[in-house]
């Protein structure tokens, strides 16, 4: 039991410092693990016309993340996470310039 107790805890420590080295100002977001982590930095930190503009979501959708902020995006619909990947997994270099603020 303690052995498991400690595999866990290493697991868990070493996923937290992965998190940790994502660098979300460079894109594309490397390593992979590291999407997740930016994207939501993204969608936690942009404003609504960062997210309307340089992602290029709909207004619809901006509005559902603005919204799903505090409830964990538990809110956003499966189209809406579909198109949110998709813009996020395609970001041009200008839309990143203008999320820095975002990303930091």
């Amino acid at each position: 039991m303690k052995r498991t107790k400690y595999r866990l805890a290493l697991f868990i420590a070493t996923a937290a410092l992965l998190r940790a080295e994502c660098d979300c100002t460079h894109y594309p977001w490397k390593p992979e693990s590291c999407y997740d982590t930016c994207s939501r930095k993204v969608l936690m930190g942009a404003t609504r016309t960062q997210l309307k503009d340089a992602v290029g979501l709909s207004v619809s959708t901006v509005d559902d993340v603005i919204r799903g902020r505090s409830e964990n995006f538990e809110n956003l619909t499966a189209e809406e996470r579909s198109e949110i990947r998709e813009r996020l997994a395609n970001l041009s270099e200008a839309a990143v310039q203008q999320l820095r603020s975002a990303l930091q």
